[in-house]
C-alpha cells in the first residue's frame, strides 16, 4: 500500500510532466487503482491532452499511437475511480472549447477523438446518470462521438438492471426535436419492449408519456 507522502509525490510528478511518457501511463494505472480524488484532476487534464511536452527531451509523444496509448491509460484510471469522474466527463462531452497543445494538434489529435473517448469512458462506468449524458451525445455533430453514444447507451440499457431515471431520460429523448435522436430512441424503446416483465412495466410509462 503506498504511503500518503508517497501518493503526493507520485500526484505531483505526474502533475508536472516531470515523468516520460511510458512512466505516466503507469503512473496512471497506480493512481486508477488507488482511486485517490486528489489525483481526478491531473487524470482528467492528462485525458484531454496527453502529448503536452515535458522537461525532458525523451518523454515528448512523437505518434498519434502514443498519444491514443497514454489517453487509453487515463480513461481505464477514470472508470476505475468510477462515480466521482462522471462529472468532469460530462463537462468534457458537453463542452470541446478548450485549447489542445501544439504537441497534439501536430498529431492530429482533435476535441471530437476526446469527446469520443469520454463518451466511451463514461459509458464504461455505468450507473443510471450516465444514460442522460449519453443520449445528448447522440446529438453530437461528430458521427465517431454519435456512434460511440449510441453503442453505450445500448449497453447500459441492456446489460444492467434498469432504473426510473434511465425511463426519463428515454422519454426526454423520444420528444427530441432532432429527427435523429428521436429514430435512435425508438429503437431503444423496441429492443426494451422485449426484456424482462418488470421492465415491460416500466415501458407503460413510457406508452402513456409519448403516446
Amino acid at each position: 500500500m503506498i504511503s500518503a507522502s508517497d501518493l503526493e509525490k507520485l500526484i505531483q510528478a505526474f502533475k508536472d510532466g516531470s515523468m516520460g511518457s511510458e512512466d505516466r501511463r503507469d503512473a496512471a494505472e497506480i493512481l486508477g487503482k488507488i482511486k485517490d480524488s486528489r489525483a481526478l484532476d491531473p487524470l482528467i487534464q492528462y485525458f484531454k491532452d496527453p502529448a503536452k511536452y515535458n522537461p525532458s527531451q525523451h518523454s515528448l509523444v512523437r505518434t498519434f499511437e502514443e498519444l491514443q496509448q497514454n489517453r487509453s491509460a487515463a480513461e481505464e484510471a477514470l472508470v476505475k475511480i468510477g462515480e466521482p469522474a462522471i462529472q468532469p466527463l460530462i463537462q468534457i462531452i458537453d463542452d470541446d472549447d478548450y485549447e489542445l497543445s501544439d504537441p497534439a494538434r501536430a498529431l492530429n489529435d482533435n476535441v471530437s477523438l476526446i469527446r469520443r473517448s469520454a463518451v466511451r469512458a463514461l459509458g464504461r462506468i455505468k450507473g443510471p446518470q450516465v444514460i442522460g449524458p449519453l443520449i445528448r451525445a447522440l446529438r453530437d455533430n461528430n458521427s465517431g462521438v454519435q456512434s460511440e453514444a449510441e453503442d453505450q447507451i445500448r449497453k447500459n440499457i441492456f446489460d444492467t438492471s434498469f432504473d426510473s431515471s434511465l425511463v426519463d431520460s428515454l422519454i426526454q429523448a423520444l420528444k427530441d426535436d432532432d429527427s435523429e435522436v428521436q429514430m435512435r430512441a425508438e429503437k431503444f424503446f423496441e429492443r426494451f419492449l422485449v426484456q424482462s416483465a418488470v421492465q415491460k412495466e416500466q415501458s407503460k410509462k413510457i406508452q402513456l408519456e409519448f403516446w
